[in-house]
């Protein structure tokens, strides 16, 4: 009986955890000033990377951490687990248009951004978790 009751649980946090990611992901980000100015949309074009700590404590911190070590509240129920961001090994293996497709697309339990994020908002992203690299400066 015991192990049905914790099957359940289990299965409820799992249900849980992605009810949350979804309703993170799809969430409206609160636009600046800045943000609202019309773009031309290129990765090269970053909007403030205090913005992209904003959005990435809006939609990202939640699975991948407020330090972007891959331990948020909800990622011991996902899978494959959240990437770690402060790895030096993991983002020197990274490109940016790797992050880019991965953030867009999404990847394993991560859903994609694509309709989401605007494009400078992603690139602010991209910004700021390259920040978070555990490598001494």
């Amino acid at each position: 009986m015991k192990r049905k009751a914790r099957a359940k649980l289990g299965m409820a946090l799992v249900v849980l955890a992605w009810l949350t990611v979804a309703f993170i992901a799809f969430s409206p980000v609160r636009s600046t000033t800045a943000q609202e100015q019309e773009r031309d949309g290129t990765i090269s074009t970053l909007i403030p990377s205090e913005d992209g700590e904003k959005i990435y404590q809006q939609k990202c911190q939640i699975c991948h951490g407020i330090e972007g070590k891959g331990d948020g509240p909800v990622a011991s129920a996902l899978k494959p687990p959240p990437a770690d961001f402060t790895s030096s090994q993991l983002m020197d293996s990274l490109t940016n248009e790797d992050l880019l497709e991965t953030i867009s697309k999404g990847r394993g339990s991560m859903p994609g951004f694509a309709g989401v994020l605007k494009p400078e908002e992603t690139a602010a992203v991209i910004e700021y978790i390259r920040s978070l690299d555990d490598r001494e400066e």
